[in-house]
């Protein structure tokens, strides 16, 4: 809390060089005052997001489930608003392939539904334009933590029902003792 309240004071205090001594201590007693404090930091956001690590973890869970079934597979991997994190694109696959993990992985974000479920939804906006190449086809799942969507993973490059399993397989790693993270 400390620390924020040195950050606010130093943003403020960048931004207010030109006012004169007085106002900037009137300004300091004002953040200093916890009191004042809440209503300061009145409509902040805290939100969740995946980390890279956390990212990097599923990814290669996702990696090990597609080797131990001999299978040729593109992940994608995108956090809560559908930017991607990372992405590892099998040897022989494409640009398709990398674009349609992506799109798996951005539909589930931006849908919280894997893409499967929101198949319907999805084929309904496909004759808008700018849809962001919304997919309904199997393969992308939302990543939850404590109710928030987080991220996405997207698979592509087998059948719709294995791209499924290695996604949701990889998401295993969410499991620890402190509980299930997904949803």
């Amino acid at each position: 809390m400390k620390k924020l309240k040195i950050l606010i004071l130093s943003v403020a205090l960048c931004l207010f060089a030109n006012i004169s001594i007085a106002q900037q201590k009137e300004f300091v007693s004002v953040i200093e005052n916890s009191e004042s404090q809440p209503q300061l930091l009145e409509g902040i956001l805290s939100q969740l997001n995946i980390s890279l690590d956390l990212s990097q973890r599923i990814m290669n869970e996702a990696q090990l489930v597609a080797q131990s079934l001999e299978e040729n597979v593109t992940i994608a991997i995108v956090d809560r608003v559908g930017t991607p994190i990372l992405v590892a694109k099998n040897d022989n696959h494409g640009e398709l392939h990398f674009e349609f993990a992506l799109y798996k992985a951005k539909t589930a974000a931006m849908r919280k539904l894997p893409t499967k479920e929101s198949d319907d939804q999805v084929f309904q906006l496909s004759n808008l334009e700018n849809t962001n190449m919304l997919l309904g086809v199997a393969g992308g799942i939302p990543i939850f933590y404590q109710g928030q969507c987080i991220g996405a993973i997207g698979v592509t490059g087998a059948a719709e029902d294995v791209d499924l399993e290695i996604a949701q397989a990889s998401l295993k790693v969410m499991r620890s003792p402190a509980g299930n993270y997904q949803k």
